[in-house]
C-alpha cells in the first residue's frame, strides 16, 4: 500500500511560537462528551513525581482527566475505566521496545518546524534552555495509496457485540480518489512543544515515563503522545504549523494543496487502519494479541511510549490504543460513504482507534466515538496527514 519514497530536508523559520501558555491547550474541563450512553476515561488530578491513571470518576474540574457520563451521540457507548483515581506506587514505563528495529524502510523523511523525529526512538536533544531561530526536525510518515473498501462493520462482526450494539457502524462502501501521507505514530508531547512552547498534557510528570524531561521550565515525558487536547487546539496547532511553513489553501480537507498539513477525515483513518483487512482487527476477528495495543488491559492507566507496539500492515504504531485519535469529520450516526467523504455538519467531532482506558472491543477498526471539539481529556490526542 506504500512506495519507497525519498528522503527530503526543509529549513524553516519559526517566527512565532507563543502559544497560550495559561490555557493548558484550550483543553475544556466541563466533562463534557458526546457520544449517548458513553461514559468517559477518567479524570484525575495531576501529581508531580507520582503515577496516575486515567479512571471514569467524573472530576470535570480537572483538565487533566477524561470526561465521565457526559451527553454522547453514539448510542450505548461506554468506557471501562477502573473507578475512582488514586495515587499508585510510582512505577516506570517500560521503553524497552527496540524502535529503531521497527522502523519501516518505507517510511518518508519529511521536515516539519516543531516536529521531532520518532523515527528511531532517540528524541532529538534541545540544546540550552532557548530554542534557536531555525529548527530541522524528522518525522516518518507513510503513504497510503488512494482506493476502494468498506468503511464501517458488519452486523455479526465478532465482538461487535462485546460492549453494547454499534448501530452506527453500518458498512457503506468509499473511494479514496487520492493517496495521502500519515504519520507513522501518534504526535508527542516534545512534537507539540517544540511549536507551541507549552505541554498540555495529563501524563508528564516524573512517575508517568523513564524519559521525563523538563524543557524551559516545561515538564513532558518527550515520547509520550501529547493529550488532553481539544479538536479545537488540534486545528490551532495545525493551522500555526502551515503557516510557519509558509503553506497556503490549506483547509483540512483531502483536496487541500499539496503538502498542507491536516487531520485524516474519518474514512482516510479507517482506510489506513484497515491496510486492506476487512476484519475486526487487521490482525483477525477476535482480539487475542496484545502486541499491537495500549489499552484498559494492559496500560495501567497511562500513556506509553509511541512507537513500543507492533505496527499494522501499513507501518502505523498506535493505531489501536494508547490514545484515541481526532479525525476532521463531525459525528453523525450514518457513516458517510462516496468518494473522499467528509462529514462537516454535527456537534460532535469523531475520535477513532480506543485508549489506555477502553475495552478491547472499542480499538476494532470500525468502532467510533465522539465529544465536542472543546473537550480534550486524558486520552485524547491525533496524529497529522499530509496532503499529496
Amino acid at each position: 500500500m506504500y512506495n519507497y519514497l525519498a528522503i527530503f530536508i526543509l529549513s524553516v523559520s519559526l517566527i512565532s511560537c507563543t502559544g497560550d501558555k495559561g490555557s493548558k491547550g484550550g483543553t475544556s474541563s466541563d466533562g463534557e462528551s458526546v457520544t449517548s450512553g458513553a461514559s468517559s476515561s477518567g479524570s484525575g488530578d495531576e501529581e508531580q513525581g507520582q503515577e496516575t491513571t486515567v479512571s471514569d470518576t467524573g472530576d470535570k474540574g480537572s483538565k487533566g482527566g477524561t470526561s465521565s457520563g457526559g451527553e454522547s451521540v453514539t448510542s450505548g457507548a461506554s468506557s471501562s475505566g477502573s473507578g475512582d483515581e488514586g495515587q499508585v506506587p510510582e512505577a516506570i514505563v517500560s521503553d524497552t521496545g527496540d524502535e529503531g528495529s521497527k522502523e519501516t524502510s518505507s517510511g518518508r523523511e519529511s521536515v516539519t518546524p516543531g516536529v521531532s523525529s520518532s523515527g528511531s526512538g532517540d528524541e532529538e536533544q534541545v540544546s540550552g534552555t532557548t530554542t534557536p531561530d531555525h529548527w530541522i526536525f524528522s518525522v516518518l510518515f507513510q503513504e497510503i495509496e488512494k482506493g476502494k473498501f468498506t468503511m464501517g462493520s458488519p452486523a455479526g462482526e465478532s465482538e461487535r457485540l462485546g460492549g453494547p450494539k454499534q448501530d452506527d457502524e453500518k458498512q457503506v462502501p468509499v473511494e479514496i480518489t487520492k493517496s495521502f501521507e500519515i504519520m507513522e505514530k501518534e504526535l508527542t508531547q516534545k512534537q507539540w512543544f517544540l511549536l507551541k512552547k507549552e505541554n498540555p498534557s495529563h501524563f508528564k510528570a516524573p512517575g508517568h515515563c523513564a524519559d521525563h524531561d523538563t524543557i524551559e521550565g516545561v515538564d513532558m515525558c518527550p515520547n509520550h503522545p501529547v493529550d488532553s487536547v481539544s479538536w479545537d487546539d488540534v486545528q490551532g496547532y495545525i493551522k500555526e504549523l502551515n503557516a510557519s511553513l509558509g503553506l497556503t489553501g490549506c483547509n483540512g480537507r483531502p483536496d487541500d494543496k499539496s503538502g498542507c498539513y491536516r487531520l485524516p477525515t474519518e474514512a482516510e483513518w479507517e482506510y489506513a487502519a484497515r491496510g486492506g483487512t476487512e476484519t475486526a482487527y487487521f490482525f483477525g476477528d477476535d482480539f487475542d494479541n496484545w502486541d499491537y495495543a495500549w489499552y484498559s488491559g494492559n496500560s495501567e492507566g497511562r500513556t506509553h511510549k509511541v512507537g513500543t507496539k507492533d505496527a499494522n500492515l501499513e507501518g502505523l504504531y498506535d493505531i489501536y490504543g494508547n490514545v484515541w485519535e481526532w479525525v476532521q469529520d463531525a459525528y453523525n450516526k450514518e457513516l458517510p460513504g462516496g468518494k473522499d467523504p467528509l462529514n462537516d455538519s454535527g456537534s460532535g467531532r469523531v475520535l477513532r482507534g480506543g485508549s489506555v482506558s477502553r475495552d478491547w472491543w472499542e480499538l476494532r477498526s470500525a468502532y467510533r466515538f465522539a465529544y465536542y471539539p472543546h473537550t480534550g481529556y486524558a486520552d485524547t490526542g491525533f496524529r497529522l496527514v499530509r496532503t499529496l
